[in-house]
């Protein structure tokens, strides 16, 4: 008998006709030559015809008797849903010779020995379907390719010798990676091209990116009714803000559907992508670049269905090469990667809930250390030879960004220490959780993941812990959690907060000692109002995309600008709110933000706002005066912070060419870090880069501030 595995739909029979529909998805036997056989069957119950979610179904403890003409598969059942009555299942599959199908009758017993029966027939050898709109930036599109089939990787599995022994040869494409995980990729026919060649336009911005996808992947939603749309919209971009960006995935939308991880973006400029295509005469296609692409394309698209990453041992498309060879010493990801995904991401892919693996649904397959609780995960941690401590001022305003400081400090006396990147949600090397005034846990997730590969120069390494390396020994970043996926309604309410801290460098992990601070309560009527418009979803994505500068976004940023601008005193909102609001404007104006235009042939990348030095220095300096006010009696706490906004405006003026402002700004920040606690030879090293390079707009300022 053929392979009865893949998906059918049905309604029941009995006891009520037509009441409910069903969803079955079979898993016993190999539909493609490369696919994994889990044994597993899975179904989603609906009202009526497929209209309303009720609950998804799993089974355990399966039989299977396979005859000539038919296959009977039995089992108990297992759900999520506390009041199921249904214990066992038993599907009897039958060939249709005629229709060249198969027809299933599926039979589910309750304890009291009654029953209920549908009868479904094969719809799909698929277990998921799912439609990809892949947008293509100019800038890398290979000369005569027919998009968006032609811009996507081939790779021959044997092009590089760098593989498994055992591994056949075959050609690879993003396609059948997923279809030999049993889902169906579908490429959408409609796809932009957008012109991003102007001279102006030199590399993406996270805001610009979440734009554009909210722009174009509208042509998608215009074809299909609410959540879940089983749709995702990718671009394949030149270059990020962050050069180090291989792939990004947005995990939120202002959509009204406010559903989160549909859009992603690859950067094809990235050095180890670059080769990946052919764009002019002179290029050559290297093997090693095509892999990697397909591996990032994979990786990107198995996000929007709610993977993430695994343990650093597994061997799937969803771990990193380097993370995966810095834990096994010795051994190598690409000489054991079979191109494939593991045995429960497969599992979660074929048979998890409806809505945990729809474009924005639950997260799966948990990370290297996530909690629902502050209990104890000494079992997950390895005791490295670094402590990460978390500081930050103990009491926010109401309106205040809320930014913490994340130290990690060598713990040894005699051997230095190599950390291989600074801590950062974005990259995935950082989790925080977060317990709220009722209690509540929840994981603080930035707008946007990115894919990374941490570079050699990006390597810090720790002096040992003594008195005379006192600065050298640790080393500092700002991490911002005013607004992630849940926006500034994590911190809108005021009261006690406590945060927790998890942080992976290559194979070692460690966790935080509990760190607390409180929210206060409205200082004035005027931010009593201020707040209502302030913990809005528009103003925490604006926030979250560094200030956007969008027309679609014009509300928040308008708001923004008030209170930045002078139009609330310290005395009605807070120092620190206008401080860190007009850092975060300054920033966003120093850079022009470009929006894609319709054109005849599709897009181009045009410029809706220009840079304003001007604007973004008169921000800074007020920026700067707060910080000193605050200073005066929270210090600290406050050196972070203070030491981002010179740096800032330091940048901002290298680029209008005013040296004299440079020194004097360098002088003055080392001088206040240095009144403020921060070590001599801490601010020497400022000092001296400062002076010597050329900062980046928004690079890492804050490496080595005490």
């Amino acid at each position: 008998m053929r392979s009865v595995s893949g998906t059918y739909r049905g309604v029941q029979v009995t006891p009520n006709r037509g009441a409910l529909s069903a969803i079955l998805r079979v898993d016993v036997d190999r539909m493609r030559a490369h696919s994994l056989v889990l044994n597993e069957v899975s179904g989603d119950f609906f009202r009526g015809d497929d209209a309303t979610f009720l609950f998804s179904w799993t089974g355990h403890s399966i039989e299977v008797q396979s005859l000539r003409h038919s296959v009977t598969i039995t089992g108990d059942v297992a759900t999520t849903v506390s009041n199921a009555t249904v214990q066992r299942f038993e599907i009897n599959i039958y060939s249709r010779a005629a229709a060249r199908g198969f027809k299933a009758i599926v039979r589910f017993f309750r304890a009291d020995n009654s029953e209920s029966m549908y009868e479904c027939v094969r719809t799909s050898k698929w277990f998921r379907e799912v439609t990809l709109q892949l947008d293509v930036c100019r800038s890398v599109r290979p000369p005569r390719v027919r998009l968006p089939r032609g811009i996507l990787p081939k790779y021959d599995t044997h092009s590089v010798s760098m593989r498994p022994a055992h591994l056949t040869q075959r050609t690879l494409t993003l396609e059948s990676a997923f279809a030999d995980a049993g889902v169906h990729l579908l490429l959408a026919p409609h796809t932009m091209e957008i012109d991003d060649r102007p001279a102006y336009f030199q590399s993406w911005s996270n805001a610009e990116l979440h734009l554009t996808m909210e722009l174009n992947s509208r042509q998608l939603r215009k074809t299909t009714g609410p959540w879940p749309r089983w749709q995702i919209w990718g671009l394949m971009a030149g270059r990020h803000d962050d050069p180090s960006n291989r792939g990004l995935m947005f995990d939120d939308s202002t959509s009204p559907d406010n559903y989160k991880r549909q859009g992603f973006a690859i950067f094809l400029d990235h050095p180890e992508l670059r080769r990946s295509l052919v764009r002019n005469a002179t290029d050559t296609v290297d093997p090693d670049a095509v892999r990697m692409l397909l591996r990032v394309l994979v990786h990107e698209v198995a996000h929007t269905f709610n993977l993430r990453h695994p343990n650093a041992t597994t061997l799937s498309w969803m771990n990193s090469p380097h993370v995966f060879d810095s834990k096994n010493t010795g051994t190598s990801y690409w000489k054991q990667f079979m191109f494939s995904f593991a045995a429960d991401e497969l599992s979660h892919l074929r048979h998890g809930e409806f809505p945990d693996v729809a474009m924005g649904g639950s997260l799966a397959v948990p990370a290297f250390a996530d909690s629902s609780s502050f209990q104890c995960l000494s079992e997950t941690m390895n005791r490295p030879r670094w402590t990460i401590d978390l500081r930050s001022q103990e009491y926010f305003d109401l309106l205040e960004p809320v930014e913490l400081e994340v130290r990690i400090k060598n713990s040894s006396k005699r051997s230095r220490v190599t950390i291989d990147a600074l801590p950062d949600p974005d990259s995935g090397n950082l989790k925080i959780f977060i317990r709220r005034p009722d209690r509540r846990v929840v994981e603080f997730r930035p707008l946007a993941r990115c894919f990374q590969r941490p570079a050699r120069k990006n390597l810090l390494t720790l002096a040992p812990c003594t008195a005379r390396n006192k600065g050298r020994d640790r080393v500092s970043c700002l991490i911002d959690l005013t607004t992630g996926t849940s926006g500034c309604r994590l911190f809108a309410v005021p009261g006690n907060y406590e945060v927790f801290a998890i942080f992976r460098s290559s194979d070692q992990l460690a966790s935080s000692a509990l760190h607390q601070f409180r929210i206060g309560m409205p200082l004035t009527r005027t931010a009593d109002r201020l707040a209502q418009d302030y913990f809005n979803a528009e103003t925490s994505l604006s926030l979250a995309l560094n200030v956007s500068r969008a027309n679609t976004m014009q509300a928040s940023f308008r708001l923004l600008e008030s209170i930045a601008a002078g139009e609330y005193s310290h005395l009605e909102i807070g120092a620190g709110v206008i401080a860190k609001i007009a850092r975060r404007l300054a920033k966003a104006m120093a850079r022009p933000f470009h929006q894609p235009v319709d054109r005849a042939r599709g897009l181009k990348m045009k410029v809706a706002a220009a840079a304003d030095a001007a604007a973004a220095m008169n921000l800074i300096e007020t920026s700067l005066q707060c910080y000193r006010q605050i200073m005066k009696t929270r210090s600290r706490t406050q050196n972070l912070g203070f030491a981002d906004t010179a740096l800032t405006a330091i940048s901002i003026a290298r680029k209008t060419g005013d040296t004299e402002y440079v020194t004097s700004m360098t002088e003055d920040l080392v001088t206040t870090l240095r009144a403020h606690g921060v070590n001599r030879n801490v601010c020497e090293a400022i000092r001296h880069e400062t002076i010597r390079t050329t900062l980046k707009e928004d690079g890492v300022t804050q490496r080595k501030i005490e």
